[in-house]
């Protein structure tokens, strides 16, 4: 026999209800962005160390119109399976390019990171093969789309402070943060084309007992040529590719 819920409905009789009225909650858009790397070796002689680059659209249309970009964009509800499969479609009808293997990496939910609506995105992150040289051609809504040379400049570093935090500001087991802040600038550049992005990076290690967790905040200091808060995501893809 099928349970029914305190006010006897069945699932079917919950779910006629529940669609055909106002929802309580109003349910914010999803969209998915993608960072795709590759790495590519030095043309000059006096540099032996290959760089990393990262795959960049410029918006086409308002809001951040003409300012660089990660690829992305809305989750279809009717056809993306997963928000992975909307972001590997994104990159394809911005860009023309196809992604291998991608990983999740942050949320971004902060109100007000998008003047359109309340919008949440994940993050994803993909890397290309040794010296890919497929050319991205910008479509759909991207204006156009490039490979840029990625560079990520600590600009100064404060003390590290330690803070004792008390038992009645802290959950069970949080016992000691380690704080730490730096600034960093977020630098995209091929040719002419060149984005930038100040960010005040926050670094919390937290001794829960059983582990040591970091969290680490990013926040604009400065009006950059970065669209939204791509700025932050890039740092996040940065360091997750180099193992941090």
């Amino acid at each position: 026999m099928e349970k029914l819920n305190s006010r006897g409905q069945t699932l079917r009789e919950f779910l006629l209800e529940y669609h055909a009225k106002p929802h309580a909650y109003p349910k914010p858009a999803l969209t998915a962005d993608l960072a795709v790397f590759r790495r590519v070796s030095n043309d000059s002689a006096s540099e032996t160390s290959p760089r990393w680059q990262v795959l960049a659209v410029k918006r086409g249309n308002h809001p951040c119109i003409d300012q660089w970009a990660l690829p992305g964009g809305f989750f279809d509800v009717k056809t993306d399976e997963t928000l992975e499969a909307c972001a590997v479609r994104e990159l394809w009808e911005e860009t023309g390019l196809a992604a291998g293997t991608v990983f999740p990496l942050g949320v971004y939910s902060r109100m007000g990171r998008d003047p359109r609506d309340r919008i949440v995105s994940q993050l994803f992150a993909a890397v290309m093969p040794e010296d890919f040289d497929a050319v991205p051609v910008g479509g759909d809504d991207a204006a156009d789309a490039i490979w840029m040379d990625l560079e990520v400049l600590w600009l100064e570093m404060s003390e590290k402070a330690l803070e004792k935090v008390s038992d009645t500001n802290t959950t069970a087991g949080d016992k000691t943060k380690s704080v730490t802040k730096r600034y960093c600038k977020i630098v995209l550049r091929n040719g002419d084309d060149v984005a930038e992005q100040s960010l005040e990076v926050t670094e919390r290690w937290v001794d829960l007992s059983v582990r040591k967790g970091k969290k680490v905040e990013a926040v604009p200091i400065s009006k950059g040529s970065l669209a939204f808060d791509h700025a932050e995501m890039l740092l996040e893809a940065y360091r997750w590719l180099m193992g941090q």
